[in-house]
């Protein structure tokens, strides 16, 4: 999927009922709302800050998923916390 534009991936995603991890949120925030305007469902969109760095995207997502249930991000963008600090 490199190389794929993401207008191009969306569907996709929906398609194979996948949620997207980004921290290009900006821009996945309005696709999905203008996906969603068009009738179409999709399967969550989780948008996090890459400044946290692998281990802390990680750990915030760990922490977010645990705490909700999977199918709490139908049709839902989230903007997910910053990590708690390594112990």
């Amino acid at each position: 999927m490199l190389g794929w534009k993401d207008w191009e991936i969306l569907p996709w995603l929906a398609q194979e009922k996948w949620t997207l991890c980004t921290g290009n949120g900006d821009e996945w925030d309005r696709r999905a709302h203008e996906w969603r305007a068009a009738g179409n469902v999709h399967y969550g969109l989780l948008i996090v800050d890459q400044s946290w760095g692998s281990d802390g995207v990680l750990r915030a997502l760990e922490r977010y998923l645990t705490a909700e249930a999977p199918d709490a991000l139908m049709n839902e963008v989230v903007r997910v916390t910053p990590p708690e600090s390594p112990r």
